[in-house]
């Protein structure tokens, strides 16, 4: 179930008939008798933000992944939510954890009395500061008892862990998690047994399919963690993953630019498409915006190294990510859009003269922090248009496909927001396999 609603607009329930068996006609006597009902949360309002009332079936069309879905019924989202405010009361959120308390009262000042709230400390170790309730007085004493735990670190994954555990024991009807996190580091003791459990879970019900990736990511470890290098800590999940389910979905890992037998370590494990991400092309930008990165492994190591993994993958599953945009943050970058195309389509050409294609993700500044804060509007548009031009001119100028996992290109399909410049390439004959969404 995908919920997007706000619990103060009007939302509205479609119970969707998802087709077990794509071919069919939509309204033929075996599709019906094969269908699943489905249902989704949506906020339908007006141009000037207002509800809409009187949504009828013909009045929504769903789609997934261009097929079209039967609307049988729309109806009010009547049925209160169980939501489970996760909060970070680590040592990193000393500066901000007034600011956190006057947000979470204000939350349920607007959810509190129709929904259920509970609120969860997640600092050193998951605690319930209030349980489940829809009294805001009893809500209120929970925010009282938040407070910065000056040594602490953060645990949301074990906290989402637990927390979705006791929604399934309590067969809760419409569960929601809401967290609120700083920018610390996260201390989750949540192992591979842990992502086979929602695996499974995923697998069980998904009786369609529609889940076919997934990617495992978290971070650099530029020592090691359980007594293990960055490729045998990730690798182990991808190789539980593969003995539980062999084939089931397509591996992906996010990691650093590793040395060969490591890169190996992950191919021998199972992945099927690795992400050594250089961030940035420009020399100078490389070691201002990546300062990890130039010091731990270095550019040209790091360019090296990316080219080595072809080797193992093959360049066409070695897909290393861009950030686009940061190129040109203030006080640093390129002062015009066109001195940052021209340098981006360097390193587009840099990496696509070897058979390797790399992806891009759009800027968006944190305002938090300080290219956040000396760049509220990100790159412009005219950077964002040029470079969608200059990367389709650039697969073009190689006689290279699209990047294989992020569904089939051309106009209206992308799939996620990582896949967005799908939608300006040629339309190509992908398998399968190559077009699953990450």
């Amino acid at each position: 179930m995908l919920t997007r609603s706000l619990p103060v607009r009007r939302s509205v329930v479609l119970p969707v008939a998802l087709l077990a068996m794509a071919l069919l006609p939509p309204f033929s006597t075996l599709a019906r008798a094969q269908a699943v009902e489905r249902v989704i949360y949506a906020s339908v309002l007006d141009a000037s933000g207002k509800p809409v009332t009187g949504v009828q079936p013909t009045d929504v069309a769903v789609r997934e992944d261009g097929v079209a879905r039967e609307v049988l019924r729309v109806a009010p989202a009547t049925e209160p939510m169980q939501v489970a405010l996760l909060v970070d009361n680590s040592a990193s959120s000393a500066s901000e954890i007034v600011n956190i308390r006057d947000a979470i009262e204000a939350f349920i000042a607007a959810m509190a009395g129709t929904h259920a709230v509970s609120i969860v400390g997640i600092a050193d170790r998951p605690t319930v500061l209030a349980d489940s309730t829809t009294d805001r007085i009893a809500l209120k004493r929970g925010v009282g008892r938040l407070f910065t735990q000056s040594n602490a670190g953060m645990y949301l994954l074990d906290a989402i862990v637990e927390t979705s555990r006791g929604f399934r024991k309590r067969e809760a009807a419409r569960p929601v998690i809401v967290s609120i996190t700083t920018e610390g580091v996260e201390f989750s003791h949540a192992r591979h047994q842990d992502v086979l459990e929602a695996l499974a879970l995923i697998d069980r019900y998904d009786t369609e399919l529609t889940s076919k990736a997934y990617t495992l990511t978290g971070g650099s470890v530029t020592s090691s963690v359980d007594g293990l290098g960055e490729a045998e800590f990730y690798g182990r999940y991808a190789q539980a993953i593969e003995e539980r389910f062999p084939g089931r979905w397509l591996g992906k890992v996010v990691a650093q630019a590793l040395p060969k037998a490591d890169v190996q370590r992950f191919k021998d494990h199972g992945i099927s498409i690795y992400h050594p991400n250089y961030e940035v092309w420009d020399k100078r930008l490389f070691s201002l915006i990546s300062p990890g990165k130039e010091r731990y492994v270095g550019r040209e190591e790091w360019h090296r190294r990316i080219f080595d993994a072809a080797d193992v993958f093959g360049a066409r599953y070695v897909i290393p990510n861009f950030v686009a945009g940061v190129e040109m943050a203030k006080p640093f970058g390129f002062e015009t859009v066109d001195e940052a195309i021209t340098s981006t389509t360097e390193g587009l050409d840099y990496f696509m003269s070897r058979g390797i294609t790399p992806r891009f993700t759009t800027w968006c500044p944190e305002p938090t922090t300080p290219l956040g804060r000396d760049n509220p509007e990100g790159a412009p548009l005219e950077y964002h248009v040029r470079l969608l031009e200059a990367y389709r001119a650039a697969l073009s100028r190689h006689g290279l496909k699209p990047p294989p996992g992020y569904g089939v290109a051309g106009a209206g399909n992308a799939v996620f927001s990582v896949s967005s410049f799908m939608d300006t390439l040629d339309p190509e004959e992908v398998t399968v396999e190559e077009a699953v969404p990450a």
